[in-house]
């Protein structure tokens, strides 16, 4: 065997059986065994360790010879038990399930509580994660005999859909890395990151109709905002009680967080935002340009209109 540097090599692991076969022999396997950094396996604590042979993972070796069908068929099922049968009779595996991967949907039933439950599974003996819908890691942590259940762990974690966005993404960053160091799954957080990230489903809640009675907001011209206005995901608080497609400008906070009063005018599915995710524009106008109705402007508190 090569020589291959501690880094490119995870040397003493052990196998109690039933995970792997000598890759030349079809034989079950059981003691130590190494990977190198090709996700390949061989038998021994190390590559000194006698002479090492490829093992490969039990689900992977099921390309053998397909057995003669019964003459009888009563039903699929009891084809697939007989099939099992004379398998386990030949000294092979029986034929189960794979978890394969999910892409999993957030209601609005989801959205409106701020959160779903999302399913993973890890190989127990690689770097390998996938995302699992609900049925599959039920039967998984179940140790259903339909699946290879002793390959994987499985496992379930909250996910956060709306509020505040760096809010949203601290918490579901924080649960992941929880996860990961509690349950020594190490590399589902860089799964996360490259399979969406910790903003992946997110909602920006719908902020709107909100109303300021001055000391909150002041303009691009530096006057204080009495009237109306709405959050936007991207610019953040805006003159109006709605979004819309005409000019309206934007409003720039006199204290760093928005008072809960303004944000408790909502439906209580909105969380309290804070304006420090916001980055106004240079320019005082919104793309759009120019202001729109839906409020007033006063040199101190008062109402006059614009």
């Amino acid at each position: 065997m090569p020589y291959y540097p501690k880094n490119r090599i995870i040397t003493d692991q052990f196998t109690n059986g039933g995970e792997f076969a000598i890759k030349a022999t079809r034989e079950p396997y059981l003691g130590p065994y190494y990977i190198l950094y090709n996700g390949t396996y061989f038998t021994g604590k190390n590559q000194n360790d006698g002479t090492p042979q490829e093992i490969i993972p039990i689900e992977e070796d099921l390309n053998f010879e397909t057995e003669p069908s019964l003459l009888v068929t009563i039903t699929p099922e009891d084809d697939l038990k007989a099939n099992d049968y004379l398998r386990i009779k030949n000294g092979l595996p029986p034929i189960k399930k794979l978890p394969t991967p999910y892409y999993p949907i957030p209601i609005l039933q989801d959205y409106e509580l701020g959160e779903f439950q999302r399913y993973f599974a890890k190989k127990i003996n690689e770097y390998i994660f996938i995302e699992i819908d609900q049925e599959t890691y039920t039967k998984l942590s179940q140790n259903n005999d339909e699946y290879y259940w002793k390959l994987y762990y499985s496992y379930s974690i909250p996910w956060e859909l709306r509020g505040e966005k760096q809010k949203v993404e601290q918490i579901n960053r924080s649960i992941v890395a929880q996860i990961e160091v509690n349950l020594k799954v190490y590399g589902f957080s860089k799964f996360i990151e490259q399979t969406g990230g910790y903003l992946q489903f997110y909602q920006f809640p719908n902020i709107s109709n909100l109303y300021t009675a001055g000391g909150e907001f002041k303009t691009a011209d530096g006057r204080n905002y009495v009237g109306f206005y709405h959050i936007h995901d991207k610019t953040g608080p805006m003159v109006g009680a709605t979004h819309t497609k005409e000019p309206h400008g934007l409003l720039f906070p006199i204290n760093e967080t928005i008072v809960s009063k303004a944000i408790n005018q909502q439906t209580p599915q909105v969380t309290i935002q804070t304006t420090s995710s916001y980055t106004p524009p240079s320019s005082p106008m919104s793309t759009d340009g120019g202001f729109s109705g839906g409020g007033g402007f006063s040199g101190g508190g008062g109402g006059g209109g614009y």
